[in-house]
């Protein structure tokens, strides 16, 4: 993505594919996770494109900085990202999770005062058989639910 430097969507569904037929393969466990910003057209709207398109910076730096490097990360549009873990379990997921979704949730000195920023996510883990379109809508379910309760929290599902 030339905005923020992780994969673009294209280019992350199809590694997805390959990571997930390999991990099926082998046996291991796998994480999807889908993160979107909360409230980002707000920020767009009050503070302008350019602070949105640092916020995006941000998260995608503070996204592939809680990763290791074996991990995937991805800007699926907007402000919805996609994270995969290789050979990670749920538990270990969400400590990932809940380290980025703090992290975002700091104060970041270089936006302007008054600005907060924080991240939903939805989780899943990769199930016998499963293909990454139910990978994708699994993940968007639980995402809608950490949403739906609240915003900045992460939900497996």
């Amino acid at each position: 993505d030339h905005l923020t430097g992780v994969l673009t969507r294209r280019r992350f569904l199809a590694l997805f594919d390959t990571v997930l037929m390999r991990a099926h393969n082998r046996g291991e466990p796998l994480v999807l996770v889908l993160a979107d910003l909360d409230h980002f057209k707000r920020i767009n709207d009050t503070w302008g494109h350019a602070v949105g398109d640092l916020a995006l910076q941000r998260f995608a730096s503070l996204a592939t900085g809680v990763l290791r490097s074996s991990d995937m990360v991805g800007r699926l549009g907007g402000e919805e990202f996609a994270i995969v873990m290789g050979r990670t379990t749920l538990d270990a997921a969400t400590e990932v999770a809940e380290q980025l979704r703090a992290s975002v949730a700091e104060t970041d000195d270089s936006f302007p005062t008054g600005l907060s920023m924080t991240v939903s996510m939805g989780m899943t883990a990769r199930r016998p058989g499963d293909t990454a379109s139910e990978m994708l809508k699994r993940a968007d379910l639980a995402l809608y639910r950490a949403k739906e309760s609240g915003r900045n929290r992460h939900v497996a599902g």
